[in-house]
C-alpha cells in the first residue's frame, strides 16, 4: 500500500498534503506493527480457535462487568451528591413574609 501511495500523483497541489499524510500514517503503522502480523497467518486447529474465541468473550464479559460495577458506583455517588445538594438548598423553615409598612 505504501508503494501505491508513493507512486500516486496528486491531481493538484492542494492534494499533496493528503499524500504526505497518507505516507506518514502508513509508515507509522509499519513501525508499530508487530512482525507476527506481517507474515502468513499461523495455522490453528478448530479447537484452538474455539478456545481463543471463548477466552476473548470471557475477557469482554469481565471488562463489561467491571465497567457496569463502576457505572453503578458512579450513579450511586452522583445521586448522593445531588441529594445532598438539594437538601442544602431547602430552607429549614419557611421564611416569614415581610410586612409592608404604611408611610
Amino acid at each position: 500500500m505504501l508503494g501505491h501511495v508513493r507512486n500516486w500523483q496528486p491531481p493538484t497541489k492542494d492534494h499533496e498534503p493528503l499524500k504526505r499524510f497518507m505516507i506518514s500514517q502508513l509508515e507509522c503503522g509499519l513501525e508499530e506493527c508487530s512482525p507476527q502480523y506481517l507474515g502468513p497467518p499461523k495455522r490453528v486447529t478448530p479447537e484452538e480457535y474455539k478456545t481463543y474465541l471463548i477466552k476473548g468473550v470471557e475477557q469482554q464479559i469481565d471488562n463489561l462487568e467491571s465497567d457496569f460495577k463502576k457505572e453503578v458506583e458512579q450513579t450511586v455517588e452522583s445521586t448522593r451528591w445531588v441529594s445532598e445538594l438539594r437538601k442544602s438548598l431547602r430552607p429549614e423553615q419557611k421564611a416569614k413574609p415581610v410586612k409592608k409598612t404604611k408611610k
